[in-house]
């Protein structure tokens, strides 16, 4: 059944049909409130879709052309930014705005987290403590579910990871069947590959978005949220719920400091210039700016 929002399209849409529309997304997204949906995550949204349309129409033309059907593909859409930075959010609302505009879409939303190495493997390798920097990934997987994904094939189980265990589950798995939309939201999906292959995850990627925070307001989130999830005593901080909260405080900013500040510098922030879209964020991840490279 079609959506009744999916005039949204169009450029002719009343003010009322806009305000239907957004109080909607603001009542299944609590965190984002609808003035920032209206003004800066409904527009970005309405951007990436007009590019996804104009993919169709590339790929239809083309078969055309040539006499040759083209398999269609999905659009893959990527979230890169620091830890910390708001992605599985920021993933989770954009998707639900173009499901909303669209309802026969079928969109997928995976994390590159998925494709970390076992905590095992870190752990012989001694990479424990540079859990998240490029060296940490399994680069070849990575790339070869993105090459898969252009090739045509429609059904992949991948690995799921659990921020309960901290490690990759072995018994459970994300299955994606038939996808229109991938959203893919990670810290590496703008770096260089690690692997021997020459081809980078960006190269495979049909839009980039990139969130930007400043450098001490992520210290203030991520500290703050290790404090908060220690106080819940749940999953892998659940080890410090002991502690008093300036312990607790301390340790979380030695986090920062050592490893997730250096990844930021050395391996993430670089490359923001490689991303389609970069939206700014102030210090309470509310929305300030976008920035479209054409």
């Amino acid at each position: 059944m079609e959506s009744k929002y999916y005039n949204i399209l169009k450029k002719n849409i009343s003010d009322g049909q806009l305000k239907e529309f957004v109080s909607e997304i603001a009542s299944r997204n609590p965190k984002f409130t609808a003035e920032e949906i209206e003004s800066f995550y409904y527009p970005a949204v309405m951007l990436i879709n007009s590019r996804r349309i104009n993919f169709i129409q590339h790929y239809e033309q083309e078969s055309k052309l040539f006499n040759n059907p083209v398999p269609a593909r999905p659009y893959i859409i990527s979230l890169c930014g620091s830890v910390a930075s708001g992605k599985s959010t920021a993933t989770a609302l954009l998707a639900d705005i173009m499901q909303l505009i669209d309802r026969k879409l079928r969109i997928f939303k995976i994390s590159t987290d998925c494709f970390l190495m076992p905590t095992d493997e870190l752990t012989k390798r001694n990479l424990m403590s540079r859990k998240g920097f490029p060296v940490s990934y399994d680069w070849e997987a990575q790339i070869r579910f993105l090459k898969e994904v252009h090739s045509g094939k429609k059904h992949f189980l991948l690995p799921i990871y659990s921020h309960e265990s901290y490690d990759i589950l072995t018994d459970k798995f994300n299955e994606i069947n038939n996808p229109d939309v991938i959203f893919m939201e990670g810290l590496n999906l703008l770096q260089p590959n690690f692997s021997d292959d020459r081809m980078i995850s960006s190269d495979l990627i049909d839009f980039s978005i990139y969130l930007h925070m400043e450098q001490n307001n992520l210290k203030k989130f991520f500290t703050e949220r290790v404090l908060s999830l220690s106080h819940e005593g749940n999953g892998y901080y659940k080890n410090m719920s002991s502690l008093t909260d300036e312990e607790i405080l301390k340790r979380a900013s030695k986090v920062w400091e050592t490893i997730n500040l250096p990844n930021l510098t050395e391996h993430i922030q670089p490359t923001m210039c490689r991303a389609n879209m970069i939206i700014e964020l102030d210090r309470n991840h509310k929305p300030q700016k976008i920035k479209v490279r054409n």
